[in-house]
Formats: structure tokens, C-alpha cells, sequence
């Protein structure tokens, strides 16, 4: 699938068994699982680099076609605003059945994800994407063994990093800067800012992305069929 580009950085992110490991849990397969936003949440954080904070955020209308592009409004924790297409598997494997199934059940101006805790039922409801992040970091991960130093929930966002520059060889680097600041833009990590999401679509449409998409492959034992 991919190798890890930098030895120090190999145990922070989730080898093709690791994400097996994850996405064959039963609890995943089985269409019935109450808790579903665990499966997508972890899906859009590996097929879009974003994080737990701007996933967990998500509302019903930051969903969005741009430019007959289905994409996100995310918006990070210093109110920094991107738009960013999504991954044709994401789309494939349902992500819209979800949307509009949880639209169906919830308030549409509500968010996008089902708000409750995973540990205990006295939760400050501001952080509660901490303690879904704990459940993940020391639940999870441990049930399935596959814990290890440096291993967490923002490893699938290092996994799509990765993924996306190994399409670049270490020579050829340097030479594709281009790529890289799309790579920087798409995942937030640029000290450039972006007030609002029509500012950053006005600089970076979603179909300037499509390389760095078509890069990305992670093969996951998933089927549309669990889900919807």
C-alpha cells in the first residue's frame, strides 16, 4: 500500500494491517452498530487528513457540492476555514446515506455526529471529541492490539500525509513544492489563514485537489452493504 517516509515517524502511523485491524472490527461491519459516527469519523479523518476536533464539529450544512464537488467546510481550532473535496470511496462506501439518515433522526441544523459519550454519562458536552479521542486512544486500540507508542486517533491524519507524499519520491521532492503547499492547503497545516470558506475556495476550488486524491488508496475490508 505505502511505507512509512520517515523511520522515526513509522510508529505514528497505521501500516495496511493496523487499518485491517480497525475497519474489520466487528463492531464496523455490523450495519446495526449504534454508534456509526465511530466508523465515519475514523473513515473521513484517513481519507481526508482532517482532524478529530474539525471532524467532530461537522454540522449538516457544512456538507456541500462546490463546482459539482462534493466536499467539507471544515473549520479548525483557530477559526481557520478550508473547503476540501471528498475521497471517491468515502462517497462510494455511503457517506450521503449517513447524512441523510442522521438528518432523518436529528435536528438539520444540528451536528453531523451524535453526541454522547463513550466512557461515562457525566460528560462536558464542549469536549466531548476529547472523550471519544480517549475511547479511541485507550479502548479501542488496545481491544483490537494494536496499541503502540505514538499510535492515536490524529494517526490517521499523518497516515493520509504520508500516503499522499509517497507518491513523490525523495529526490523529486524539491521539485514538486507545488504539490506539497496543495498538500499543506488541504490538510490545514499553513500559516496561511483563511477567514472564511469562500476565501479559501475563491484561492483553492476542490478540483486543484484531484492529484493529491488520486494518490491516496488505503484498500480497506469495507463494503457499502454494512453500512447503508
Amino acid at each position: 500500500m505505502y511505507k512509512a517516509l520517515d523511520n522515526k515517524d513509522r510508529n505514528s502511523i497505521f501500516t495496511s494491517s493496523d487499518l485491517d485491524a480497525i475497519f474489520a472490527n466487528q463492531n464496523y461491519r455490523n450495519k446495526i452498530y449504534d454508534k456509526r459516527y465511530a466508523l465515519w469519523l475514523s473513515l473521513l479523518a484517513l481519507y481526508t487528513g482532517a482532524t478529530l476536533h474539525e471532524l467532530y464539529n461537522l454540522r449538516f450544512n457544512d456538507v456541500v457540492i462546490v463546482d459539482n464537488v462534493l466536499c467539507l467546510k471544515l473549520t479548525n481550532k483557530n477559526k481557520s476555514c478550508r473547503v476540501i473535496p471528498l475521497h471517491r470511496f468515502v462517497i462510494k462506501f455511503g457517506f450521503l446515506y449517513y447524512v441523510k439518515d442522521i438528518m432523518s433522526i436529528f435536528d438539520t441544523n444540528g451536528f453531523l455526529f451524535e453526541k454522547y459519550s463513550l466512557l461515562n454519562d457525566n460528560v462536558d458536552f464542549n469536549n466531548e471529541y476529547k472523550t471519544f479521542n480517549r475511547w479511541f486512544n485507550e479502548r479501542f486500540l488496545v481491544t483490537i492490539r494494536i496499541k503502540r507508542p505514538g499510535l492515536c486517533f490524529s494517526s490517521f491524519r499523518k497516515t493520509f500525509m504520508n500516503a499522499a507524499l509517497s507518491s513523490i519520491s525523495e529526490t523529486n521532492r524539491m521539485q514538486n513544492k507545488d504539490y506539497i503547499t496543495l498538500i499543506n492547503q488541504y490538510m490545514g497545516i499553513t500559516r496561511i489563514c483563511f477567514t472564511s470558506h469562500a476565501n479559501f475556495v475563491k484561492q483553492y476550488p476542490p478540483f486543484v485537489f484531484k492529484s493529491i486524491l488520486s494518490n491516496i488508496c488505503f484498500n480497506l475490508p469495507l463494503n457499502i452493504k454494512n453500512i447503508i
